[in-house]
């Protein structure tokens, strides 16, 4: 359960470098402590806790018959090399993501939680501010629009998405505006009371209106070409 990351380094060495769980409950725990630091780099800020949780895990788990062990840890050591191969890909595409996005104008990575990746696949998908008259326009492109008619109670907790909307920019943009509101103080309120207000679907109605609030935010940013300044822009767009 501490491993909430089962991509992380440590989670994949203590599958890869221990083939059986008595490897594991054999181990000193001294030795197990050194290994738990060393492949966390030291991140954990209680190692120790996690070291006896782990432990505690492999003596309650399910063990293989003898014969089966072999091949099981051949198919995950092969899956776990997989996994290692993958991720070092997705390193070097975000690295060349971010040397693109050096090539256009952005402001966008002045917010906090928004990276460098939200911001290029913002810019990306949007191909230009100059295209939209106003924050409504880009709004509709994401799909987080509603009817005239949505009023009421019935607007309040059932809101419908355009189906001829850009699915990639909305993905961005909702997913950037669930990190922001973990930075800026006005978006975690207004997180906090729809969240509040919501009846079912309470995350996602709540982050899903944060980003049609995010929108008239990164409408500006492009728009005038100008720094975040938090209390400015969020006076005149929020």
């Amino acid at each position: 359960e501490r491993f909430k990351n089962k991509t992380s380094n440590t989670f994949l060495s203590l599958i890869e470098e221990f083939s059986t769980l008595e490897e594991v409950v054999n181990k000193s725990e001294k030795e197990l402590f050194k290994f738990v630091i060393e492949k966390s780099k030291n991140r954990f800020k209680n190692p120790k806790k996690i070291l006896l949780e782990i432990q505690s895990a492999v003596r309650k788990s399910y063990r293989l018959r003898k014969e089966l062990t072999p091949s099981v840890h051949f198919i995950t050591a092969n899956i776990i090399s997989n996994i290692r191969t993958l991720k070092h890909s997705l390193k070097e595409i975000d690295k060349e993501i971010e040397r693109k996005l050096y090539q256009f104008p952005n402001t966008l990575t002045s917010v906090k939680g928004i990276g460098k990746i939200f911001a290029a696949g913002i810019i990306v998908e949007i191909q230009g501010i100059e295209r939209f008259p106003s924050h409504n326009e880009l709004a509709k492109l994401c799909g987080l629009v509603w009817p005239k008619h949505q009023s009421g109670e019935f607007e309040k907790e059932k809101r419908y998405i355009y189906k001829r909307a850009n699915k990639y920019l909305r993905y961005y943009i909702v997913e950037a505006a669930n990190s922001v509101r973990n930075y800026e103080p006005r978006f975690r309120n207004y997180y906090l009371k729809k969240y509040s207000e919501a009846k079912f679907s309470h995350h996602k109605r709540a982050v899903v209106l944060c980003a049609k609030k995010l929108i008239r935010v990164i409408y500006a940013l492009l728009k005038e070409q100008k720094m975040y300044q938090s209390e400015e822009v969020m006076a005149e767009n929020f």
